[in-house]
C-alpha cells in the first residue's frame, strides 16, 4: 500500500495510543494500520502470515510510525492471548481493539459440521478471543474502545451467497451490540461495523460488487467513527439500500441472481 499523497488533518484521538489490530495482513486490517499509524497511534499487527506482517511492519516503520508484528492465529485462544500480551509488554495496555479477522466460506461447505465451526473460529470466536484478551485492562483503566468489523450480509441475509459467512457476522453483530450497550457504563465504547463491498483479497474474483470501495476508503471512515464513538457505522448506504430493496424481490429472482453473480 502506498502512503496516501494528499494531506488530511486528523483529530489527537490516536496520539500513542496502543492498537491490536487483527487480520492485519490484508485488506481493511492493513488499511487501517496504515490509517492510525499516520494518526499518531502504536499498532499490533495480529494474523498468521508471519512474513507479510513483518513486512507491513517495516513500511509503517519507514513513514516514522510505531508497529510491531504479532505472528497468530486468531482461533487459538492462546495465540491470541499471547499477541496482547507483547503487545502490552511493548507499547502499554490496549486503548483500542479492532476484531478485523475474518474470512468467507470457500466452496460448497455449507453444510460440513466442521468447516462450519472452523469459519465460525475465525469470524466469531477469534473476536471473542481478543476482547476476551484486552477486557480486563480496559476495565481496569475504566476506558478503552472495542471496534468489531462485520458485514452488511449482516444486516441482509437473504442475499448472501454464504449462510455461514452471513449467520457469523450477525452473531459478531448481536453479542457485541449487546455487550456494547453495557460496556458503556464502564467507560468502554463499543463500535460495530457494517461494511458493503470493499477491495480486498477476499473479495477478488467476485463479479458482482454494486458501490464497492477501496479499502483505504473503508478505513477512514472506519477511523472516524472510533473517534465519534459511534455504537454502529454501515457502509456505503447505496449497497444497504438496494439491498433492502431486493430483500422484497420473489425468492426465485432473489436465489436466480444470485446464483448469476456470486
Amino acid at each position: 500500500m502506498k502512503a496516501s499523497s494528499s494531506t488530511h488533518t486528523v483529530p489527537p484521538f490516536w496520539k500513542d495510543k496502543t492498537v491490536l489490530i487483527t487480520g492485519a495482513s490484508s485488506g481493511i486490517g492493513e488499511a487501517l494500520a496504515f490509517e492510525l499509524a499516520r494518526a499518531g497511534a502504536r499498532i499490533g499487527l495480529l494474523a498468521r502470515r508471519r512474513e507479510r506482517l513483518e513486512e507491513l511492519a517495516g513500511r509503517i516503520r519507514s513513514e516514522d510510525g510505531w508497529a510491531v508484528a504479532l505472528p497468530g492465529d486468531v482461533r487459538e485462544r492462546d495465540d491470541v492471548r499471547t499477541a496482547a500480551d507483547r503487545l502490552t509488554q511493548a507499547s502499554g495496555p490496549v486503548d483500542v481493539l479492532v476484531a478485523n479477522a475474518g474470512r468467507a466460506m470457500r466452496g460448497r461447505n455449507e453444510t460440513n459440521g466442521e468447516a462450519v465451526a472452523d469459519l465460525y473460529a475465525t469470524n466469531f470466536l477469534g473476536a471473542v478471543y481478543a476482547f476476551e484478551a484486552v477486557l480486563p485492562g480496559m476495565l481496569e483503566r475504566g476506558a478503552g474502545h472495542i471496534a468489531v468489523v462485520s458485514s452488511a450480509m449482516a444486516l441482509l441475509p437473504r442475499l448472501a451467497g454464504s449462510h455461514t459467512y452471513a449467520s457469523s457476522k450477525m452473531a459478531l453483530g448481536r453479542y457485541f451490540e449487546g455487550l456494547g450497550r453495557e460496556l458503556r457504563c464502564e467507560g468502554i465504547a463499543v463500535t460495530v461495523i457494517y461494511p458493503g463491498f470493499v477491495r480486498t483479497e477476499m473479495t477478488a474474483g467476485q463479479r458482482f460488487m454494486p458501490f464497492v470501495v477501496d479499502a483505504d476508503v473503508a478505513a477512514r471512515r472506519i477511523r472516524r467513527a472510533v473517534e465519534q464513538g459511534r455504537s454502529r457505522l454501515a457502509f456505503p448506504w447505496p449497497t444497504i439500500w438496494l439491498g433492502r430493496v431486493a430483500q422484497f424481490l420473489p425468492t426465485q429472482w432473489q436465489l436466480r441472481g444470485r446464483r448469476r453473480f456470486v
